[in-house]
């Protein structure tokens, strides 16, 4: 009602002026730009009360929105879910990085001849908090390669049907047997698997475990 009244009497005072100022004015073009004026002081009247109580009802909104406020234990759960949801996540890229990592260690190390089959695990920095989290620690190899010699398979007697062991047969090339020129290969094997992986990734030698097993 009082934005009605308000109105009403905004509404008689320019009408009131408008008729001051035709009486006052001559009669010429003069006229025609005062109407227009006091035509504009109308419009701008009767559209005042309606664009003020706009702005009241975008005003209660927006401080409806403000006043909305989360309680703080559903807050505290929010932020529990959130790190529970961040660590789960962290947990499986690394488990992801560290599967990868190590069928790429796999393939490196196949590539080395006399290498027949490769098993490999590795470890990696786990600690979020450090700069080298991520990196490798250690990385462990099992390595087979293919049988050159030493002791010979169980084999069965088909004349007393009893298994028995033959002893390893040595064979004498110059100053070495047959034995230590194995233990001699294996040695050179596992320098240049470690070697190869520690320049690869960055590691030092004896971050490198190598065991090798005659398949």
């Amino acid at each position: 009602m009082d934005i009605l009244r308000d109105l009403v009497r905004n509404l008689a005072v320019i009408v009131l002026l408008a008729g001051f100022a035709e009486m006052l004015l001559p009669n010429s073009d003069m006229r025609r730009y005062v109407k227009l004026v006091m035509g504009l002081f109308v419009l701008i009247t009767v559209l005042n009360p309606v664009v003020t109580l706009l702005e009241k009802q975008q005003l209660n909104f927006e401080v409806s929105a403000w006043q909305y406020s989360v309680g703080n234990e559903a807050l505290d759960t929010i932020l529990r879910k959130s790190e529970e949801l961040k660590s789960t996540n962290a947990r499986e890229a690394l488990e992801e990085y560290r599967r990868r990592v190590e069928r790429q260690i796999q393939a490196l190390v196949e590539l080395i001849p006399g290498v027949e089959k490769v098993e490999a695990r590795v470890e990696v920095e786990e600690n979020r908090d450090l700069v080298t989290f991520g990196s490798l620690r250690a990385v462990y190899l099992t390595v087979e390669t293919p049988t050159a010699g030493g002791e010979r398979e169980v084999q069965e007697s088909k004349e007393s049907g009893m298994v028995r062991k033959i002893p390893p047969v040595k064979i004498e090339i110059g100053k070495k047997t047959r034995d230590e020129k194995e233990i001699s290969s294996h040695q050179r094997l596992e320098a240049e698997i470690i070697s190869t992986v520690a320049n690869f990734y960055g590691l030092r030698p004896e971050q490198v475990k190598v065991t090798i097993k005659i398949s």
